[in-house]
């Protein structure tokens, strides 16, 4: 029995060893379920609209935290005021996009996802504050 990094490895080999062959029934798959390409270019469209509105990105997972995830310590504790447009103003004014790994902040935990209480910093610095091992930002 092959284990995971064998499977992995002869699988790539296969794929190099017969690149003509997969290109073509991977053709003739997409051509037999046609509905398939539409999801491929709607997920195509998506993904150009992520990477073109980051701050879109942490609105819609702070939001969904804060009225949607039932199983979530969120869920109905947490005040989520702010507009997605508000999101990109705090996005330009902290200037998000220099940022390594940009995250959604709340500078006062206790209160709720508004404009004077949100801001953009570092994943590790906001990671790194929730359990209380940074000062205050």
């Amino acid at each position: 029995m092959m284990t995971k990094l064998e499977r992995k490895l002869y699988r790539a080999r296969y794929y190099q060893l017969n690149k003509d062959r997969a290109k073509a029934v991977n053709k003739k798959w997409h051509k037999d379920h046609p509905g398939y390409r539409a999801n491929d270019e709607r997920r195509a469209k998506n993904l150009t609209y992520w990477k073109t509105h980051p701050w879109a990105n942490h609105y819609r997972r702070a939001q969904t935290r804060c009225l949607y995830d039932v199983n979530s310590s969120y869920y109905g504790r947490v005040e989520f005021n702010i507009t997605i447009k508000e999101t990109k103003e705090i996005w330009i004014q902290n200037e998000a996009w220099l940022l390594d790994e940009p995250s959604i902040d709340r500078k006062d935990d206790k209160r709720g996802y508004t404009v004077d209480n949100i801001q953009f910093i570092e994943l590790s610095e906001n990671k790194s504050k929730k359990r209380g091992l940074c000062a205050k930002v």
